[in-house]
């Protein structure tokens, strides 16, 4: 990207894992590969600089709501690679150049962001959603109320007895899980996608291909679009968000599990939508 002048604006990249944490490890990793430590830069909450400007760790430390300065403001402009959290970038944040053009030619994916399901937010989240997807409407809304509470108690305990393994997790708990990580990285491919340029995602972690046989994203995705393709939902996806959606994010379903990253090219912005 640096070697072509028509790309060398572009010559910088956004990795995301999925806490505020894993940076500093990610970048200790990627300058034990050769990667220069100048040229890495990992957001860290902004009451940490101070202790992190007394003692350097290495890679470039910034502040996780000051990311926009990256990458011409910061560690004396000769960092390459932003290391921060999924949820502080999927939305939101746009580095650009004058022109609006993004700087980032690519943003990879580092971890599988499956969300923590001992947290409250999350838990209800599924349980109203999944519960919510069996009522039967009629003439009676206490006894069926009712009903939905007891189902919403049977989807808890399956969630709950799953010991925190997503492998573990019933199908209509992974599908509800990969369906929110699908818009996650819409929005992540975004980052990438400001002023017409084509854009990179990348999905990094293993676990995405080389896991158990059905807890694979590929098969996941399958199991997905057999779904949403029962319920006639396809042709409002489709509407919504085109080949984002139907060709890049479900056409990896496609694909079986033979090598240890992913990539989506060449993502068109007008596709790109909000959930």
């Amino acid at each position: 990207m640096a070697a072509d002048p028509a790309t060398a604006h572009r010559a910088y990249a956004l990795l995301a894992p999925t806490a505020y944490n894993a940076g500093p490890a990610l970048a200790r990793g990627m300058i034990d590969a050769g990667v220069a430590a100048s040229e890495i830069c990992v957001a860290v909450h902004p009451q940490e600089m101070a202790a992190l400007e007394r003692m350097p760790p290495g890679w470039v430390p910034i502040p996780s709501n000051r990311l926009e300065q990256f990458p011409h403001a910061v560690g004396h402009g000769r960092c390459r690679y932003l290391i921060a959290p999924m949820a502080r970038v999927e939305r939101g944040l746009n580095i650009v150049d004058h022109d609006g053009r993004s700087l980032l030619h690519v943003a990879c994916l580092v971890n599988r962001p499956i969300p923590v399901m001992e947290d409250p937010p999350v838990l209800l989240s599924l349980v109203n959603s999944l519960a919510y997807r069996r009522r039967r409407p009629g003439p009676e809304p206490a006894a069926e109320l009712e009903r939905l509470r007891i189902a919403a108690g049977q989807i808890f305990d399956d969630i709950r007895s799953g010991q925190g393994y997503f492998k573990s997790l019933g199908e209509d708990v992974k599908l509800a899980v990969v369906a929110e990580i699908l818009t996650r990285l819409i929005q992540l491919g975004g980052r990438t996608r400001r002023g017409g340029d084509p854009g990179r995602l990348r999905l990094l972690d293993a676990a995405f291909t080389h896991t158990a046989a059905d807890s694979t994203l590929p098969a996941l995705l399958k199991q997905l679009r057999g779904k949403w393709q029962d319920k006639g939902h396809m042709p409002l996806i489709d509407a919504v968000y085109r080949t984002t959606m139907t060709d890049a994010l479900l056409g990896l379903a496609e694909h079986s599990p033979t090598g240890h990253g992913h990539e989506i090219e060449d993502v068109e912005d007008e596709e790109l939508g909000e959930w």
